[in-house]
């Protein structure tokens, strides 16, 4: 069984803060060069309607 962790902010630069920080342990999860797992309600609202 795999979980999945997503990390949901409502200001991009908090995301892209984010993103940068926990590339060091390799959490996020990329698709097409696009990070799937960190991002804003926007974005979690595209893709995970």
């Amino acid at each position: 069984m795999a979980i999945e962790i997503y990390v949901i902010t409502p200001f991009r630069n908090v995301a892209y803060q984010l993103i940068k920080l926990l590339n060091q342990i390799h959490f996020p999860i990329r698709e097409d060069g696009k990070v799937m797992n960190i991002g804003t309600m926007k974005l979690y609202e595209l893709f995970y309607p």
